[in-house]
């Protein structure tokens, strides 16, 4: 049993489950002064073999459920690269017969026709596939983003975004223009900063240019939606596939910079949280 210091008054007594859900819900921390029987004297909570222990499981379920996530997370973002790499080969297969149909150099139009038209139809396939697995990607993101967000609280309750909030503002029309680059700033340098380093030039450029891929991706795929309701000839019908190419480009280099922004950060945590470079919980 223990009892334990707040506002100057002795509490308890309470046992080491009560204690380790009130050190979870932030109630006692590690300076809080405790006692147990055995004990000689009070003695702050983070210098009790109790609380080594408290961290060390802590740790553990930390860096598993971190690991389970971003493979998850990673998994959807390849895949979703393997499906928009699939599209750009297939628009630009149909951009190709698209020509050789106009200008009538590839046997008969007829027999053109039919391929594009092959073609045509194969691309609302990878677009459902890719619908599918970006919906995938959003729930496992919220929940990377979830568990990367709660592990910088945990190394300085300074942090100044809760993790669901954090999450939200992801996928917030708006907010998530404003909100997404100055959380994932602020998780990369706590997770720098529990390991006593500071944001190096390329942590700067990754988050910079994940941001610039990403609003990029957003416009262009918004414009692409407008285009799809406008009127044209062949030739309107070639720009527009033309720029549908350009943008699959796009969003593959924002799901890279989102593989290489997952990898950092996870790796970072993963280091503060391993029991070689961290054993007692804290740096």
């Amino acid at each position: 049993m223990w009892y334990y210091v707040k506002n100057d008054t002795k509490e308890g007594p309470i046992s080491d489950a009560a204690l380790a859900r009130l050190y979870e819900d932030g109630i006692v921390n590690k300076d809080t002064l405790v006692w147990t029987q055995g004990n000689r004297e009070w003695a702050p909570l983070g210098s009790c073999v109790f609380y080594k222990a408290l961290n060390s499981k802590r740790e553990s379920a930390s860096l598993r459920g971190l690991r389970l996530r971003n493979a998850f997370f990673r998994t959807s973002l390849i895949t979703l690269i393997v499906i928009f790499c699939a599209k750009i080969c297939l628009s630009i297969e149909r951009l190709n017969f698209l020509f050789e149909y106009i200008d009538g150099k590839f046997g008969s139009k007829a027999l053109v026709k039919v391929k594009y038209l092959e073609l045509f139809y194969a691309d609302p396939l990878t677009f459902l596939t890719a619908f599918a697995f970006a919906v995938l990607a959003v729930f496992f993101g919220y929940s990377w983003i979830v568990a990367c967000t709660g592990n910088a609280v945990s190394f300085s309750k300074e942090f100044p975004y809760s993790p669901k909030a954090a999450a939200r503002s992801f996928i917030i029309p708006f907010v998530n223009l404003i909100s997404p680059p100055k959380i994932m700033y602020a998780v990369l340098t706590s997770s720098l900063a529990a390991l006593h380093r500071k944001p190096a030039a390329t942590d700067i450029a990754l988050v910079g240019l994940w941001y610039f891929f990403n609003i990029a991706a957003i416009a262009l795929i918004a414009i692409n939606c407008l285009a799809v309701s406008s009127t044209g000839g062949t030739e309107m019908l070639q720009a527009r596939m033309a720029f549908s190419i350009c943008t699959y480009g796009i969003i593959v280099c924002a799901l890279a910079f989102w593989i290489l922004l997952v990898y950092r950060v996870s790796y970072l945590q993963k280091i503060f949280f391993s029991d070689a470079n961290n054993p007692a919980g804290k740096p």
